[in-house]
């Protein structure tokens, strides 16, 4: 079993819980500079933008084989 989010607390459970850890840190910052960069001059349309920020597994109890 594996949850997302890696939320604080998921290895405190009975089964500490695996889960994928989005980096809601990193995205916090890239939001925040996304925030400080210039906008398009006027009658310029906005471009996208995409940024990747890779996952991580955290591996925990609850995907370890019991032998």
């Amino acid at each position: 079993m594996i949850g997302c989010g890696n939320v604080r607390h998921a290895e405190l459970l009975r089964v500490p819980l695996s889960s994928v850890d989005q980096d809601s840190a990193g995205i916090g910052r890239q939001a925040a500079a996304l925030g400080f960069e210039p906008g398009p001059s006027q009658g310029e349309r906005p471009r996208p933008k995409t940024i990747l920020l890779p996952p991580k597994i955290v591996a925990r109890e609850s995907t370890r084989r019991q032998v």
